[in-house]
C-alpha cells in the first residue's frame, strides 16, 4: 500500500532527521483500511463503498407517505375522461375545426386578426358541437369579449337569442 511504502521509504532514508523517524508508526501498527484514524478514515473512501448492509429500507418522505398511504396496493385504474361516442365526436370536431379555420382565416368580429378559435353561436351540446352553421371564426381577444360581455355580443349578433342556447337546428 502507499502508506506502508512511504513509511518504509522515510525510515530507510538518511535525509530525514532522527526525531521524525522515531515518530513514524511501524508498518505493523498501521490501522486497517476502512478504519478511522482520528478524524480521517484510512483506506478506500466511503463514497466508493456499496451500502448493502442496510437492515431496513430508508423511510420515504412524509409528503410521499401522505400521497401514497399504501405503496404495495395495486394502482387504481383511471376512469375514461370521455365516452367512446364523445371521443369520436371530438375527433370529427377537430378535423372540421381545422378545415373551417383554413377556409375562414380572418376574425369575423374585428376583421383584422388571424382567427385561431371557433365561437359556437348556439352552444356546443349534442349535435351542435359539429354543426358548422353555428360557428364563427374569431381571434382569442374577440372570443374573450364575446364570452365576457354576453349582452353586447347578443346585441351585435355574435350569440343566439335568449332561450335558444343549446337548442339544435330544425331541419
Amino acid at each position: 500500500m502507499v502508506t506502508e511504502n512511504v513509511i518504509a521509504h522515510i525510515s530507510e532514508s538518511e535525509s530525514y532527521p532522527k526525531d521524525v523517524k522515531e515518530k513514524l508508526p511501524s508498518v505493523n501498527t498501521l490501522p486497517l483500511p476502512g478504519t478511522s484514524y482520528g478524524r480521517r478514515s484510512v483506506g478506500p473512501s466511503v463514497r466508493n463503498l456499496k451500502v448493502s448492509a442496510r437492515k431496513s429500507p430508508r423511510p420515504k418522505a412524509l409528503w410521499y407517505q401522505i400521497a401514497n398511504p399504501n405503496p404495495t396496493a395495486k394502482p387504481k385504474k383511471r376512469l375514461k375522461q370521455v365516452s367512446a361516442r364523445r371521443g369520436r365526436e371530438n375527433k370529427l370536431y377537430s378535423s372540421l375545426r381545422r378545415e373551417f379555420l383554413s377556409d375562414n382565416p380572418v376574425c369575423v368580429v374585428c376583421a383584422k386578426a388571424k382567427a385561431t378559435e371557433i365561437h359556437h353561436k348556439y352552444g356546443r351540446a349534442g349535435s351542435l358541437l359539429c354543426d358548422v352553421r353555428g360557428w364563427m371564426s374569431v381571434c382569442g381577444d374577440c372570443h374573450r369579449f364575446i364570452t365576457d360581455h354576453p349582452a353586447q355580443a347578443r346585441a351585435l349578433g355574435f350569440t343566439c337569442e335568449v332561450g335558444h342556447w343549446n337548442t339544435p337546428f330544425k331541419t
